[in-house]
Formats: C-alpha cells, sequence, structure tokens
C-alpha cells in the first residue's frame, strides 16, 4: 500500500470513527447540557470526552497499521482528517437544517463555536502529537 493510501485511509477512518462519536455526544450537548450550563458549559463539558476518543482512535490506528509513520505523514494523516471531519459536518448540517456555509461560519463567530474549533484543530493536530512521545526511527 502506497504512503498516501495509507495516509488517506486512515485519515477517513480516523475521520469517520470521530464524527460518529461527535454525533452521539452532540445529541447529548444539544438536548440535555446546552439547556442546563448553555451553549458554551455543554460545549466545554464535551470537549474532553471528545479529545480523549480522538486520542483513543489515533493511537489504535496508527498501531495496528503495523507501519512506521514519519511525523510529517502523521501531519498529514490529522490534517486531511480534519478538512474531512468538517466537510462532514457541513454536509450533516445542510441535510439536517437546511444551513450552509455561511451558517457553519456564523456559527464559529460565537465563543461556543471557536471553542468546538479549537477543539477540531486539536483534533488534526493529535496524530502528530502522538508521534512526540513515540521513539523514532532514525
Amino acid at each position: 500500500m502506497s504512503a498516501a493510501f495509507r495516509i488517506i485511509r486512515h485519515s477517513a477512518i480516523y475521520a469517520g470513527c470521530v464524527f460518529c462519536a461527535g454525533f452521539a455526544l452532540g445529541v447529548v450537548r444539544v438536548l440535555w447540557l446546552a439547556p442546563s450550563f448553555g451553549p458554551l458549559g455543554a460545549v466545554a463539558l464535551e470537549l474532553p470526552i471528545m479529545l480523549a476518543i480522538s486520542w483513543a482512535v489515533s493511537a489504535a490506528l496508527l498501531r495496528k497499521s503495523h507501519g512506521d509513520w514519519s511525523r510529517l505523514q502523521r501531519l498529514a494523516m490529522g490534517g486531511f482528517a480534519f478538512v474531512l471531519l468538517i466537510a462532514m459536518e457541513l454536509a450533516l448540517g445542510a441535510a439536517l437544517t437546511g444551513d450552509g456555509v455561511a451558517a457553519f461560519f456564523a456559527r464559529l463567530s460565537t465563543l461556543h463555536g471557536a471553542l468546538g474549533l479549537a477543539a477540531q484543530i486539536a483534533f488534526g493536530l493529535i496524530p502528530w502529537v502522538q508521534s512526540l512521545f513515540a521513539p523514532q526511527k532514525p
């Protein structure tokens, strides 16, 4: 399997798994947490769980791939996964609410939206950050 195909494949799996978890937790956030804690509090409660899930999924994928992943390949995997995650979020928003790109960016202008975007950027960086803790081959 070529390095590019491996990066794309793992990016898609990583983004898909985390998107599914985010969808499930998003239902909990919107229906139960937000009415009690407000939008910012609900996002702040959800983020550590989502980042822990992201860390675990990335680590499992990279461990199961039985390949040597360079830091640059991990960064590419996370970057492409980030793009896929944003695309899936836009598609879901359009399908469920009819919102377009403008509504997506309008949500980012709120504090809870900016916090969510920061977590999504962290999601994209997780595979690379994990490489900082893994021994590198010369």
